[in-house]
Parts: C-alpha cells; sequence; structure tokens
C-alpha cells in the first residue's frame, strides 16, 4: 500500500500544493564512462557524499520533504549499489519503483519507462520532475516549489532548471537562451522565463545558462514522444532518445527529421534558481563536490558526531595529543589513526579505514566498504575489508576504492580489483571510444 501522509503535513509542501498528482522519475542508468573503473564498482549515483550519502539520496529527500513521494528510478550498471540502498523507499517515506535497463534507452527512454513503472504501482502523474541522480544541487523546497508554480501558471511542456557555467566551458554543456535577457549578459537569481533558444555543446553560446539536468515534464507530452524513441546509439541515423540533443533542441527547429517538435517551441521554460550545481561528470568534479559538502556548501545529513575540526564516527581509535588534524576532516566509524600520521584538510575517510604512523593525507576521498543485506548481488570480492595507508604513504588528491596503500598516491584514482590487486591510474584517465 502507499505511504500515507498526514494532510496537516502535505498541506505545508508547496509541490503538494500546486500539484498533488507530480511524480519524480529519477534517472540513474547512465554508463559512467568518465568515471572509470570506479563507476564498475558502484553505480555513479551511488558515489558517496561525505563518506556516507549516495548522491540520489539528496533528491530522495529533497521530494519527500516537498511531499512528492511517489518516485522511480532506472537503473543500469551495478543496480544493486542503488536498490540495496533504498529498497521500496519505505524508510525515507517514499515509494519507490525500478526499471532495470539492461541496455540503457537513454534519458527520453528511461523517463518514459519510469512513468510506466509509477502507472504500474497505481499512481497516474499528471506530470514528473525528471533530475539526473549524480547531479548534486543546493536546491531546495523554495525553489521546487517555485519551479511547478511558474509551470503550471505559464501552461509549459517543460521546464528545464538552469545553472550558470564558466564563460569558457560553453563547449562542454547544453546552454540556454532565455527571453528578455541579453546576449552574454548573466541571468539574475530566481528568474523564471520562456527558453528562445538551446544549443548542444557550443563554445560560441550567446548565454552561460546551462541545462542542470533537473526537468520539469508534463506526462501527456512525454507519452507523444513515445512513438518516435529510438534505441540509444550512437551510429542511429535518426536518432530519438536524448533530452538535451534531440528533444530541446528539436523544439527549436534544429534536428530536421523530428521538425514535428516545433509545435511546443514556446512552451519550453527555464529556471534559473541561484543555487550551487555541480554536475559529477569527472573524478576531480567528485573531489570538488566532497570538498564542497566538507566546507558546508552543500547540506548533507550524517551520523558521524560534528566536531570543531570536522566530523568523526563511533569506534574510532585515535590519539589527538600526537596526530595532526587540518581541517576540514571527516573520519568514518571503526578507523584507526596511528600516532604520527597527518590527516587533512579536506580529507574524508570512509569507514573502516586504518592510517599507519607517518602517513599523510589531504584532498582525497577514501570509499568506506560496501555490503548491501538488501542486495542479491554479493559486491565483497570487488570491495574488500582491507583498508589502510601504510606508513609513510603520501595520498594527495586522489579517491581511493579500497585495498592496502603501500607507496605515494598523488592525482590518482585506486580500484580494488577481485583478486586484490590495486589498479592504479591518473585522476584525469578516461577509456578511449565516444561515449553514448
Amino acid at each position: 500500500m502507499p505511504i500515507q501522509m498526514r494532510s496537516a503535513y502535505l498541506n505545508a509542501r508547496p509541490l503538494q500544493q500546486h500539484s498533488p498528482k507530480t511524480g519524480v522519475c529519477i534517472l540513474a542508468a547512465g554508463i559512467a564512462k568518465r568515471l572509470e573503473p570506479i563507476s564498475g564498482v558502484i553505480a555513479k549515483p551511488a558515489f558517496p557524499l561525505a563518506g556516507q550519502v549516495p548522491i540520489v539520496e539528496l533528491w530522495v529527500r529533497k521530494f519527500v520533504e516537498a511531499g512528492l513521494t511517489n518516485m522511480a528510478m532506472n537503473l543500469h550498471r551495478v543496480p544493486e549499489s542503488i536498490r540495496g540502498h533504498f529498497g521500496d523507499g519505505k524508510r525515507f517515506f517514499a515509494n519507490i519503483a525500478y526499471v532495470n535497463e539492461k541496455v540503457p534507452s537513454g534519458t527520453l527512454g528511461g523517463a518514459i519507462k519510469m512513468v510506466k513503472a509509477l502507472q504500474k504501482q497505481g499512481f497516474y502523474p499528471e506530470r514528473l520532475f525528471i533530475p539526473s541522480g549524480d547531479i548534486v544541487s543546493g536546491i531546495g523546497m523554495e525553489h521546487l516549489g517555485k519551479m511547478i508554480y511558474e509551470h503550471i501558471k505559464r501552461g509549459s511542456a517543460i521546464t528545464l532548471m538552469l545553472a550558470p557555467v564558466p564563460w569558457e566551458r560553453r563547449g562542454d554543456f547544453g546552454t540556454v537562451v532565455l527571453e528578455g535577457i541579453p546576449a552574454r549578459h548573466n541571468v539574475q537569481p530566481n528568474t523564471f522565463a520562456r527558453i528562445t533558444d538551446f544549443v548542444e555543446k557550443d563554445p560560441n553560446s550567446q548565454s552561460n545558462e546551462n541545462n542542470a539536468s533537473n526537468y520539469l515534464i508534463e506526462t501527456d507530452f512525454l507519452i507523444e514522444l513515445e512513438p518516435y524513441l529510438t534505441h540509444a546509439q550512437v551510429e542511429i541515423k535518426e536518432p530519438c532518445y536524448d533530452f538535451g540533443k534531440h528533444i530541446f533542441m528539436g523544439m527549436k527547429g534544429k534536428v530536421p527529421h523530428l521538425n514535428f517538435l516545433t509545435k511546443w517551441k514556446d512552451d519550453l521554460y527555464g529556471y534559473e534558481p541561484g543555487t550551487l550545481w555541480f554536475d559529477v561528470g569527472n573524478k576531480r568534479d567528485y573531489l570538488e563536490v566532497n570538498k564542497t559538502v566538507l566546507n558546508g556548501g552543500i547540506e548533507v545529513n550524517l551520523s558521524y558526531t560534528r566536531y570543531p575540526w570536522g566530523w568523526m564516527g563511533e569506534n574510532v581509535e585515535i590519539d589527538f595529543d600526537h596526530v595532526t588534524i587540518n581541517p576540514p576532516v571527516i573520519i568514518g566509524n571503526n578507523c584507526t589513526i596511528f600516532p604520527g600520521s597527518e590527516i587533512g584538510p579536506n580529507v574524508i575517510m570512509g569507514d573502516g579505514w586504518t592510517c599507519h604512523k607517518g602517513a599523510k593525507i589531504k584532498d582525497a576521498v577514501l570509499w568506506p566498504y560496501y555490503n548491501y543485506v538488501n542486495s542479491r548481488v554479493d559486491l565483497t570480492p570487488r570491495i574488500s575489508r582491507i583498508r589502510e595507508i601504510r606508513e609513510g604513504a603520501i595520498v594527495d588528491v586522489a579517491i581511493i576504492v579500497g585495498g592496502i596503500i603501500t607507496s605515494d598516491i598523488k592525482g590518482k584514482i585506486v580500484d580494488l580489483l577481485p583478486n586484490g590487486d590495486l589498479d592504479i591510474r591518473s585522476i584525469d584517465w578516461v577509456p578511449d571510444g565516444p561515449r553514448p
């Protein structure tokens, strides 16, 4: 049975006030090629923030707080790293349906499948919030409320949440031009306006307002697109599977085989909330968003105890008289920090790590040990319980999944292979071949 909230609770939630039949479909089936090899350990939306909280959990909590509890997620890589954490969603006060995609069907295909999953559960949404599960944002309930209120008021088919990117990085993102905003002009926070142009990864774009991968879409519009859906493959001659590359561009007449979309050209809107926004597209982005969490820029609910220098979990062995802590730092549960070691700044040490004498760690994320009690898949052969930084080793600008670190790790990612060996690569390494 669906979870029932008290009417007084619901009435205080702006999204419920404006649209009680709004659902949530979280895109979580990305391949995350630029995050390899660690995106083969757990799905990117499950990457831990502050050593504890999966990225996608921030979205789940935001929508539940706003009163939207009917959700779906599509899964692909290591699906149990997400399903094993959330289960049916009830402990988060949500109802979560899952769509397992053996072959990813793109953002459009995934959204259509998730709508059907919600309907199968007996919830028939009029409209849907569709965020990417790997996006970290500082948006709050008031921003979501503003977005849905203006969306309904103006009769929008699709509203995009926006975020500015550095002007020199316009070629890395899909950007929009807003009605009434002059070219090359910064958009003020809390702006809601019609999108007059959408360009995909154009370094000469007249705007730095980026498609922030959180959409509000009318269900009828989404279902009308289903007959045109294609496989999500780069070699498709006339593709239609991606919101940014195909649907938004098509609405602006830039995809000839999707010219029918231009009948909605005036029904595409954008909302700039003016909050922090991170696309965790590569390993350095992942380090940067964790640094922002450490410094209070993004709020994350932690079970660790807060101290002036950071956070610490339970059952930690440490002698503060003989260990140097350079704030901010997080030390997880069941960690052992030997005298003579130095931790920080900007270090997140997940549960179960041991740091030996003379070891120095800064600007690094050390993953916790994972044990998905609700999972049908045992991940323990890939993610060992053994996690140590040995005597004298220096870790600097690094992401470490696990294992025994005996030498310096600088500007590296460290993956732990099933046989116990370490796979050490540059933090900037990406596999060859095009992204899908």
